[in-house]
């Protein structure tokens, strides 16, 4: 656990990789946010009588409720899953950087953090939506309904897969460095 919390500070202590981590977090909860509200946003966008300042104005309404209008719990996993995800996308490319290839089971939690965590993007009322939505077009959204936390479990396992990533980058990027020659 020392070597990953050293790491983070290695990998953070120069500027590039805090900026690429916050990019990336603030640019994954305005996506998770306004991906919520995506039909409302396809029908104004689609209206001809709202004018483009009305329209343009109701992104950053919705941005400002954004906490009011999920449970704390759902927007509580949207901020730490967005807030995850940018960690471990600078941390891959601060990986990348000290080497070109990515082993494969960094490469596969990455993925599987960044899945779950986005097919667990809604709240605990309404369920995930891309995931009710992907359902939805199988026949099953009704599924979700025997799910405990209503479908919340895939925001809770995004969460889970991305901290593994982030644990698994870390351990590797010491090692990042030394090339080893292989006969």
């Amino acid at each position: 656990m020392r070597d990953v919390i050293l790491t983070l500070k290695t990998a953070f202590d120069n500027f590039r990789y805090p900026a690429i981590a916050a990019i990336i977090s603030l640019a994954t909860f305005i996506i998770s946010v306004w991906l919520r509200n995506f039909r409302l946003l396809v029908e104004v966008f689609g209206s001809a009588a709202i004018p483009l300042s009305d329209k343009l104005s109701l992104f950053t309404k919705i941005l400002a409720g954004a906490g009011s209008s999920v449970g704390l719990f759902s927007f509580l996993l949207i901020i730490l899953t967005s807030v995850l995800f940018g960690v471990n996308a600078s941390l891959i490319i601060y990986y990348f950087a000290r080497k070109r290839k990515l082993p494969k089971k960094e490469g596969a939690a990455a993925a599987g953090g960044l899945a779950s965590g986005i097919l667990g993007i809604g709240c605990a009322s309404c369920g995930p939506f891309i995931l009710t939505s992907l359902l939805a077009s199988f026949g099953a959204s009704g599924a979700l309904a025997f799910f405990p936390l209503g479908g919340a479990e895939f925001g809770i396992l995004g969460v889970f897969l991305l901290t593994t990533s982030i644990f698994l980058i870390c351990k590797n990027i010491p090692s990042a460095a030394v090339c080893v020659e292989k006969n």
